[in-house]
């Protein structure tokens, strides 16, 4: 009898390795789920107007840029609104990131940084530096039983050490090079300014303004809904799938495979009234494996006609 996706109960605990034995998982892959964060309301205000637009394109442009202002008025107040604005504008766009617990805490220090409380964002970006690489620890370690860090690490309940959890993550490859440039930086600004120091006081809007960039750029790399991460295949359009070989990768399988729906090109995405995904796809698209090149052409080529769809109720 084929194993198909159809007869898999999803609440079961090992679900992603059952997936794995679909009788055609060689041509399904994991498409990333549209649950990110993401704030890019700062380009409004970083386009300047050319004199050679249409009249009516900048109008609307201009509506835009005064409905932007009323609205960072609403949300942060109207004391020091300019400065608040320049703040605004210097922490640019919100990254795209698929973790939730991380995109609330972040919303909440460049909350802060924009509001000019600038101690609360400084302290926050690092504190939460801190906290993703104990999650990544954690959460990946029962991987790495074999790893010579396991016996120093398995008991523990957290670290503040920043320089050995950096050299874990980073003998597990678990870290893009640019993340741990970033938490590097942001180490020395932790450094600095969680302990104390003088110097804290002249810097803080530079070191607070560093923390939120730095933090930003960490979750929108390490955790991007898209982008040109290694484990995403090049070239689709509009949606990010996982390639075949980082399936079995233990950040990727841990992180983005659990919310991620496993689909064949022809599959199709349905929103219910709380944009929440639920799949539309066939059940079974035949043995053999297909290359990430070949999966991206034909999601790519796809005839609208040939997509998977809900059957129509009957009236």
């Amino acid at each position: 009898m084929r194993k198909t996706i159809d007869v898999l109960n999803k609440d079961l605990a090992d679900y992603i390795d059952c997936l794995a034995e679909l009788c055609d998982q060689g041509h399904r892959r994991f498409r990333v789920l549209p649950f990110f964060n993401f704030d890019t309301r700062v380009e409004i205000l970083d386009i300047d107007i050319v004199d050679q637009w249409e009249e009516q394109v900048k109008q609307l442009h201009l509506r835009n840029r005064d409905n932007l202002l009323t609205d960072l008025k609403t949300e942060y107040g109207t004391i020091d609104f300019d400065q608040k604005v320049q703040n605004f504008k210097d922490i640019g766009a919100a990254p795209i990131s698929i973790i939730a617990q991380y995109n609330l805490f972040e919303r909440q220090i460049r909350s802060s940084f924009v509001s000019c409380n600038y101690y609360p964002a400084l302290t926050g970006a690092c504190a939460l530096g801190e906290r993703i690489l104990n999650h990544l620890i954690f959460d990946l370690k029962e991987y790495f039983k074999k790893s010579p860090h396991y016996k120093k690490i398995y008991r523990k309940k957290s670290f503040d050490n920043w320089d050995f959890m950096l050299s874990v993550l980073t003998d597990w490859n678990v870290l893009l090079a640019d993340v741990v440039h970033n938490f590097n930086e942001l180490k020395l600004i932790r450094n600095r300014s969680i302990h104390f120091s003088l110097a804290t006081y002249a810097t803080l809007r530079d070191d607070a303004l560093s923390a939120v960039r730095l933090i930003s750029m960490i979750t929108g790399s390490q955790f991007g809904g898209f982008g040109t991460q290694p484990w995403f295949i090049e070239g689709t359009k509009g949606a990010p799938f996982i390639k075949k070989e980082y399936e079995k990768v233990p950040f990727v399988r841990f992180y983005y495979l659990s919310q991620s729906f496993f689909v064949g090109f022809r599959h199709s995405l349905e929103f219910n009234e709380y944009f929440r995904p639920s799949q539309i796809d066939f059940n079974d698209y035949g043995d053999g494996q297909i290359t990430d090149q070949e999966f991206c052409k034909r999601f790519n080529e796809i005839d609208q006609s040939e997509v998977a769809r809900r059957p129509q109720r009957s009236q």
